[in-house]
């Protein structure tokens, strides 16, 4: 008997060339859900767009496959693979709601990565129209129903927050419910000790930003806190990583900044990366989830400080595990100084961060839910 089959799809995981993983928390995800399916005896397709058509063994079970399409849609991504996908027996997973398609009779699971449309970006002329016109709540009305519509059109969803639960249930009657599943985000927890439990001598303070440097993810707010923090302080040392559109804009604010460094890293080594800092911070402006690079920083002893957006209320309980923020710039930069100028709290507040890894948001919880959805979902017993 043939193992059944799982077939993963995604815009762009790897690089279009199928050579290297891209950044990003939802590449990151997609990957960890493929090893962990293999490792169950399930066979592996992680399909997304290629520069050419392309299949590679990426791991034991697991195969990442590319296609050359004219237009890069996902329903023509879809067809072009389905000729592999048998609808009795086989599973096909959706990395996104946003980019799911409706295609009955094959079983499918959506995951929605939190809610995303909690900002008004005036990026088109309709939205500065309506803007204008005061009528932004109509706005945010068709960006409700387009929402819903997304998250419909797979048989099973899984959300990695409770945000999105509980907008979806002021949102609807409540239909299907038992088929959502609520699966939060993971991380480990690092086994060697993080720079502020070292007892190391040098007196640096070292913070870590680890974001897609994107107007979104808070980049521009936090450059603006470098720049306040560095006219104050003369012992703290601060490092980007990551890569995004904003990344030039960095490189010339700070290049003349002997303590500003931008890097980036492999998703597989983030825990020794992360141990090297003594703070993290997640910025966040909208549309987060429980986010990836938190919980990563979290489970490797870094005291945390986190903007109060979607699925990051679900992990940070402030000044406990974290300090939780207000998103905008003198709330984020007073987090961050309560630590720098507390030792001791910083110590404690990061050892409560990897007690919170260990027993809520830990690798086995989150793979043992997973395999759950994925056995109901393709009707085994």
């Amino acid at each position: 008997m043939s193992k059944s089959k799982v077939h993963i799809f995604y815009p762009r995981i790897y690089d279009f060339e199928g050579k290297s993983v891209t950044v990003g928390g939802v590449q990151t995800y997609l990957l960890t859900l493929a090893a962990v399916l293999a490792k169950d005896e399930w066979e592996v397709s992680v399909v997304q767009f290629g520069s050419k058509d392309f299949n590679n063994k990426i791991q034991e079970g697991v195969h990442l496959i590319g296609y050359n399409l004219p237009k890069q849609q996902m329903k023509a991504l879809f067809d072009r693979h389905a000729p592999h996908i048998d609808p009795a027996n086989d599973l096909v997973i959706w990395g996104a709601d946003t980019l799911s398609v409706k295609i009955p009779p094959y079983k499918t699971v959506s995951i929605q990565h939190g809610v995303y449309f909690d900002s008004l970006d005036l990026n088109t002329a309709m939205r500065k129209l309506m803007s204008k016109l005061q009528l932004n709540v109509v706005t945010k009305m068709m960006q409700s129903l387009k929402a819903y519509s997304y998250f419909s059109k797979s048989e099973y969803k899984v959300c990695v927050d409770y945000n999105y639960l509980s907008w979806y249930r002021t949102f609807t009657a409540r239909e299907g419910e038992e088929k959502i599943f609520v699966i939060p985000n993971f991380a480990s927890v690092s086994q060697t000790p993080n720079v502020n439990f070292s007892g190391a001598s040098d007196n640096t303070i070292k913070i870590l930003i680890a974001r897609r440097f994107t107007k979104i993810r808070g980049i521009a707010v936090m450059a603006d806190i470098v720049d306040h923090l560095n006219k104050k302080y003369n012992n703290l040392s601060f490092t980007f990583a990551g890569e995004g559109e904003l990344e030039p804009m960095l490189k010339e604010r700070f290049k003349n900044a002997a303590n500003v460094h931008l890097t980036r890293y492999d998703f597989n080594d983030s825990l020794r990366f992360h141990g090297g800092f003594h703070i993290a911070v997640v910025p966040t402006l909208a549309s987060e989830g429980t986010s990836l690079s938190l919980l990563e920083a979290m489970g490797a002893g870094c005291a945390v400080v986190a903007s109060n957006i979607g699925g990051i209320n679900n992990i940070i309980l402030n000044n406990y595990n974290g300090m939780l923020t207000m998103p905008f710039t003198e709330n984020i930069m007073q987090g961050i100084e309560y630590l720098v100028n507390n030792p001791e709290e910083r110590k404690r507040v990061a050892k409560n961060a990897m007690d919170t890894i260990r027993y809520s948001f830990n690798a086995e919880r989150w793979a043992d839910s997973w395999l759950e959805v994925v056995r109901k979902a393709n009707k085994q017993k």
